[in-house]
């Protein structure tokens, strides 16, 4: 399961129909998603990082 969280990151900073996908996914695995968002910060752009945002809100 890690590395399809790893790749939901990854797809934060994509294109907004499949960043939001992911990010709705991402909320709804909850906290076991948060280890990999966190360490997925870095390879992400503004727009991923900014969407992450809402992750953690969430």
């Amino acid at each position: 399961m890690t590395s399809h969280i790893d790749g939901l990151v990854q797809q934060l900073d994509g294109e907004a129909g499949a960043s939001y996908d992911a990010r709705a996914e991402l909320i709804w695995i909850g906290s076991d998603a948060i280890p990999a968002v966190i360490g997925g910060l870095p390879s992400l752009g503004g727009f991923g990082r900014l969407t992450a945002i809402e992750v953690f809100e969430r």
